[in-house]
């Protein structure tokens, strides 16, 4: 059996993402799960959406950070049993970075997104998680570019970016490493997304990344 090639270059499709259609609420997130004490409740911050999230549609969110240092994670979790959670990622942050993460929901009923603070004692169970700059906070639906591709899937890539370019693989958060090159062969692409700004120094025309992606079908 013989491959077919092709190329797609940013150039070639006008849009890589759809902006979140509804309303973003800030939150802070009462959770009693954690013990069993009534006494303790858990204060995280949350964003609480007006339209859930859908099932295996990829989306990018972002949000800067105004407080502590720490470590936490993000969930994001249904308003109605709040017992249904998906963790999506883990990250230390320091006072004022601003945070970006890619993933996919694999349910379309998660209508709440927590920005959960890791803790070890019953002081830190009572305290407060993160404050978040309400106006940096941004959710994206991201396109998948396989869809205007040729073929259903993609059995080998090689990606060309610059280091930091970030991008969605079958659902899954990735990076363009320090060579400008990604390359994956022997699974199935289905999904593949990009998050297109500027990550680079070099200054491009229109001031965004681009990328150029090889593929095998």
């Amino acid at each position: 059996m013989s491959y077919k090639i092709g190329q797609l270059r940013r150039s070639s499709l006008n849009n890589y993402e759809t902006t979140y259609a509804g309303t973003i609420e800030y939150i802070n997130y009462y959770d009693n799960l954690y013990s069993q004490d009534s006494n303790i409740i858990v204060r995280d911050s949350a964003f609480k959406l007006s339209m859930p999230l859908q099932k295996d549609t990829t989306y990018y969110l972002k949000f800067k950070l105004t407080s502590y240092n720490a470590n936490f994670k993000v969930a994001l979790c249904n308003s109605e049993d709040k017992t249904k959670k998906m963790y999506i990622k883990k990250i230390y942050a320091t006072y004022g970075d601003v945070c970006e993460l890619v993933f996919t929901p694999n349910d379309d009923i998660y209508d709440i997104i927590i920005i959960e603070r890791v803790r070890r004692t019953a002081n830190e169970l009572n305290s407060s998680s993160y404050n978040v700059d309400r106006n940096s906070i941004e959710l994206k639906s991201l396109i998948n570019v396989i869809l205007n591709l040729p073929a259903p899937y993609l059995k080998q890539i090689g990606l060309q970016g610059p280091p930091g370019l970030l991008f969605s693989l079958n659902g899954e958060e990735m990076r363009i490493g320090k060579t400008g090159i990604y390359e994956v062969e022997g699974i199935n692409i289905y999904q593949l997304s990009f998050v297109i700004r500027n990550s680079s120094p070099i200054p491009y025309e229109d001031n965004l990344d681009y990328f150029i992606l090889d593929f095998y079908y």
